[in-house]
């Protein structure tokens, strides 16, 4: 599995600026050389390698509509700002839609909810969209597209 998607983080990385001494020979070359391609190089999609470590297949339902899906937990966290990114396979095909880092328990005396990102990312099939798409179709009167 391959995920994509625009990290909101990319300042930490970037703030040499107010760390280097721009009395050193080349500081000022490099740091016009930063702003014109290597932090701009570095704000496009963020393409990531995952294994799906947990599938589970969730079905909501009620008397108007059922929802399926399957909601993956891949070894590999993702940035904030990824939510929403594609989730594809090794073809290129893609198969799902990231939806937030996974978080766990830290939890302290002082600080009993306390939680922390795992490591890990949370995604869902496409199979959600496919069946609110039938249930939208099915309201309207429609047929399936």
């Amino acid at each position: 599995m391959f995920r994509a998607g625009y990290p909101d983080d990319l300042r930490l990385p970037f703030e040499l600026q107010r760390r280097l001494d721009t009395n050193v020979t080349g500081a000022a070359e490099f740091l016009r050389a930063m702003q014109r391609g290597y932090i701009t190089d570095m704000t496009g999609p963020l393409i990531k390698h995952a294994v799906v470590g947990n599938c589970r297949r969730i079905v909501a339902s009620s008397a108007q509509v059922e929802i399926r899906t399957d909601v993956f937990y891949l070894d590999n966290a993702m940035h904030n700002g990824a939510s929403g990114g594609p989730i594809v396979d090794a073809s290129g095909k893609a198969i799902g839609i990231i939806t937030e880092r996974a978080m766990t328990s830290a939890s302290q005396k002082d600080a009993p909810s306390l939680c922390v990102p795992s490591g890990a990312t949370v995604g869902i099939s496409l199979h959600a969209v496919a069946s609110l798409r039938e249930f939208v179709h099915a309201r309207k009167g429609g047929a399936r597209s």
